[in-house]
């Protein structure tokens, strides 16, 4: 899992669900070619986020661990399943490494001219090259930079999923969309498209856990709900 979770692009999807009763989202993680390699249950209400390894890759697990005095400090200890801290992700979006050393930073794009060289935000527009769409209306962010000391190490966009199209025969044609005219019903389609988050890396340093920076990608998408 480790080696796949440093993959040049990932994607994430996340999607209202019910554990036990219980509302709570589902985030998994893929890489490129749509396998899936971890899925995790977030909670509202409880501390940890466990982000299991599919079946097809066991070895490994991450636990994003919100710290009890959260509210204040905004902390989060990425761990893995042994308790092993691998580093820390704050609610301002700060990456640290175990020894604290900070490893980057994840921005929200809407504020990012404000507070960035214009090389930063040029490098953020051509990671997202040949996307259909950066924007949705969403209340919440949509595009993220990831970058340290003014260099923009990775991107974390939502955009279509490319391994997964809703298709006019599973959307578009039922209820009321099969009496659309046939273009309309194409829009449509396009419009109810299946949506995750893409993250792709520009230039993550060699030294950089991809579990760490996976976790904190993953914390990242889960306050992008909040």
């Amino acid at each position: 899992m480790t080696d796949r979770l440093a993959d040049p692009t990932l994607w994430i999807t996340s999607a209202r669900t019910t554990s036990d009763g219980r509302a709570c989202r589902l985030m998994t993680m893929f890489a490129e070619d749509g396998s899936p390699l971890v899925e995790a249950l977030a909670f509202p209400w409880k501390r940890e986020i466990i982000v299991y390894a599919t079946e097809s890759v066991r070895q490994a697990r991450i636990v994003i661990r919100r710290r009890r005095s959260f509210p204040l400090t905004g902390k989060v200890d990425i761990e893995t399943d042994g308790g092993r801290r691998l580093g820390i992700v704050t609610r301002a979006g700060r990456v640290l490494d175990a020894t604290g050393r900070l490893v980057g930073r994840f921005s929200d794009t809407r504020s990012l001219k404000q507070r960035s060289a214009e090389s930063l935000v040029e490098a953020l527009a051509n990671a997202v090259v040949g996307l259909e769409s950066v924007g949705g209306g969403s209340a919440g962010a949509d595009s993220f930079v990831f970058s340290l000391d003014g260099q923009a190490l990775a991107s974390l966009v939502r955009a279509p999923l490319p391994f997964a199209r809703a298709g006019e025969d599973v959307r578009a044609q039922m209820g009321l969309g099969r009496l659309l005219p046939r273009r309309w019903r194409s829009a449509l389609a396009r419009r109810v498209e299946p949506r995750g988050w893409k993250f792709a890396r520009l230039n993550l340093p060699g030294d950089s856990d991809p579990r760490l920076v996976a976790g904190a990608a993953l914390f990242t998408v889960e306050l992008s709900h909040w």
